[in-house]
């Protein structure tokens, strides 16, 4: 009987490149993020000016979304393709046209009027949200002059917050792929 209960124990798990968090008091398993090799074709023409709205943050911590912002902000600059704002002269110029706003500006109205005070052909805005242990980042690229939403990409990940930052940089570089 001793022999067959000892058979019966569990052995001890082998060690994986991953981290456990505890979400709701339950171990989740967190896997490393490894970003998908995108080719994101050179600009072409003159280069667009961008502003980027600070992500939004969902069911995560409030500090995650401007450190998204930033990742984004960094990618697409870095691009050639746009021209992107700094968030202090964003903030500093919406603060003189004594542009408030209730909450975040993520409806089209909102990112619309925030482009036009800037006086840029184009806005980024965005969510980081978690659900689970999956954090899932959408943006999407809006067209101020049409009020249109030109692109939405995202990107998840079951990952430890500090790679965040590379996935904020491939749902950056999926807005820029054709």
């Amino acid at each position: 009987m001793k022999r067959e209960m000892a058979s019966r124990e569990k052995k001890p798990a082998t060690r994986r490149r991953t981290s456990v968090e505890y979400v709701d008091e339950a171990a989740v398993s967190v896997q490393e993020y490894t970003p998908p090799k995108l080719d994101v074709p050179p600009p072409k023409g003159d280069s667009v000016n961008l502003g980027v709205l600070d992500v939004e943050s969902v069911g995560c911590d409030e500090s995650i979304g401007p450190a998204v912002s930033d990742a984004v902000r960094e990618t697409l600059f870095s691009s050639g393709h746009h021209q992107v704002m700094d968030r202090s002269d964003m903030s500093k110029i919406l603060l003189e046209q004594d542009f408030q706003q209730s909450g975040r500006c993520d409806d089209m109205e909102c990112i619309v009027k925030a482009g036009k005070i800037l006086a840029v052909q184009k806005m980024v805005a965005g969510k980081v949200a978690m659900l689970g242990s999956t954090y899932r980042i959408t943006l999407k690229l809006v067209d101020v002059e049409s009020a249109k939403v030109d692109k939405i990409a995202s990107e998840s990940c079951t990952c430890p917050k500090d790679q965040l930052f590379l996935v904020a940089e491939t749902a950056a570089k999926r807005l820029l792929l054709p």
